[in-house]
């Protein structure tokens, strides 16, 4: 709130300020963006590694409950689960035989 005038504030306006929040948001629980961004990646694969395996009949059961990761890309089909195989396969450099 504005001292002044009662106002809520409008943030920083310049680069400079813009910046200095923005290095002043980068840890939580003493993690980095960097951190983040990779727990979020990692989980994003384990969800979509859960579609593949229930695009493959190879679970029954409850699905993974909660929210989704900011990554995720559902795997629903058969068809989309070959494909994601395959990305995952070029991504680690493995030999995939259907």
């Amino acid at each position: 709130m504005c001292d002044f005038h009662g106002g809520r504030s409008t943030g920083p306006r310049t680069e400079e300020g813009r910046q200095r929040i923005a290095d002043a948001k980068t840890t939580l629980a003493n993690e980095g963006r960097a951190t983040r961004k990779k727990r979020s990646e990692t989980s994003a694969h384990m969800r979509e590694l859960e579609d593949v395996a229930w695009a493959l009949n190879m679970m029954t059961g409850a699905r993974t409950r909660g929210r989704k990761p900011t990554a995720y890309r559902p795997v629903k089909t058969l068809k989309e689960a070959r494909l994601w195989i395959l990305k995952d396969a070029c991504r680690t450099h493995q030999k995939v035989k259907f």
